[in-house]
Formats: structure tokens, C-alpha cells, sequence
């Protein structure tokens, strides 16, 4: 991979990649000069492949749990170093209302989604009131911690 990085940086070409990971999934795409690369699982020294396990790893990008990471980043070479510039964004899809009760929330002073304290309302109707609403929130904070600038490898 590094050498393959490299020939093409040397060449001037621009490499960039993205990723949506999370809810149990990760995928890193690879483009070169604006154009997608394919993936083929079954090539061993398919670039895309390897870029995708690499930055997985060196990025610790996550891929399970309730929420989604997008990002993006550009590959460059200065001087002998190549690094990666990215930055993700952090969404989480957490429903609160599988963890805590209407009580509960309000036994934390909190009316859940916005509900009346007056009664106890029953566990699913929370859950059917929290889906129709957007339950999606993003991070900016978790967002800055995947995102930056990295050194992927120096060149000998």
C-alpha cells in the first residue's frame, strides 16, 4: 500500500477518501484524481482494500454502536512524509427512551420528549413519540476528536 501511495503521490495525482462507518458497519472509498476506485475484496494488493483496513485502524474509525461518522480526507506527500488530512462528522442515533422510562426521566427533572410529568406514560408510547421526532445529534466535539492531521508513513 505504502508503495502504491506513493508512486501515485509522486505523480501528482490527488487521492482522497470517505467513509460512513458506524451502526455496524465501515466503509472507506478511495478516489484518485476525482475518480472512484473499485474495491475487490478478492486482490490481495487492491488499493482501496487496504486503504480502507489502514485508515480503519490508524483513525480508529468505529463501526458498531448507535450512531454514524461521515468524513473525508485528502492523501498528500510533503517532502519525504505522506499525511492525511480529514474531518468527520459525528451523529448519534441514540433513542434515550430505550434506556429510561417516562418515570425515570422524570425522576431526573426532565419531561421526556417534552411530555407532561402529570402521568406516567407507558414505555412504548415514549418510543413511538421519540421516532417521530429527530432523535439525530451532532457531536462537534467527537466530530474534532476524528478529525485533524495524521502521518501515514515516511518515505525511505
Amino acid at each position: 500500500m505504502q508503495q502504491q501511495l506513493a508512486a501515485l503521490l509522486i505523480a501528482n495525482h490527488l487521492i482522497t477518501v470517505r467513509w460512513d462507518c458506524g451502526s455496524d458497519q465501515s466503509f472507506v472509498t478511495t478516489e484518485i484524481d476525482g475518480q472512484e476506485v473499485a474495491t475487490d475484496y478478492h486482490d490481495p494488493t487492491n488499493l482501496p482494500v487496504l486503504l480502507d483496513q489502514y485508515l480503519t485502524d490508524l483513525l480508529e474509525l468505529p463501526d458498531v454502536g448507535d450512531f454514524e461518522m461521515q468524513g473525508r480526507g485528502r492523501i498528500f506527500l510533503d517532502e519525504a512524509t505522506v499525511f492525511i488530512d480529514y474531518q468527520s462528522d459525528y451523529r448519534d442515533y441514540t433513542d434515550p427512551a430505550e434506556y429510561l422510562s417516562a418515570e425515570e426521566w422524570r425522576a431526573l427533572g426532565v419531561a421526556p420528549f417534552d411530555q407532561p410529568p402529570a402521568e406516567e406514560t407507558p414505555k412504548s408510547q415514549v418510543a413511538e413519540e421519540a421516532s417521530n421526532t429527530s432523535a439525530t445529534t451532532f457531536d462537534q466535539d467527537m466530530g474534532a476528536e476524528y478529525s485533524g492531521r495524521r502521518v501515514l508513513f515516511h518515505l525511505p
